[in-house]
């Protein structure tokens, strides 16, 4: 499936898959828990539901049907590359 221009994690809708491209790489207590939590660049998502007011992000690992809630703040730092439906344009 083809990917589209980077985006953050936090502007997807539920049911986007998408490639995560980079993460935070400042704070090391946030790369470790995005380690631990398999949300590294390469692993495939899917949004599975998002949160109103600032609420997060509740993802799905496509590997392994892990799911992960983050919050807000944490998906806005997290760039991903949304996949899109074959012979679609990722400019609408």
């Amino acid at each position: 499936m083809p990917t589209s221009h980077a985006v953050h994690l936090s502007s997807l809708l539920p049911h986007q898959r998408a490639r995560i491209g980079q993460v935070p790489s400042r704070d090391p207590e946030k790369l470790r828990y995005l380690g631990e939590a398999r949300i590294v660049p390469g692993a495939e998502v899917e949004v599975i539901e998002t949160y109103p007011y600032g609420g997060g992000t509740r993802v799905r690992l496509l590997a392994d049907g892990t799911e992960r809630v983050l919050s807000r703040e944490l998906a806005d730092e997290i760039t991903v590359y949304p996949q899109v439906a074959e012979g679609r344009s990722s400019d609408g």
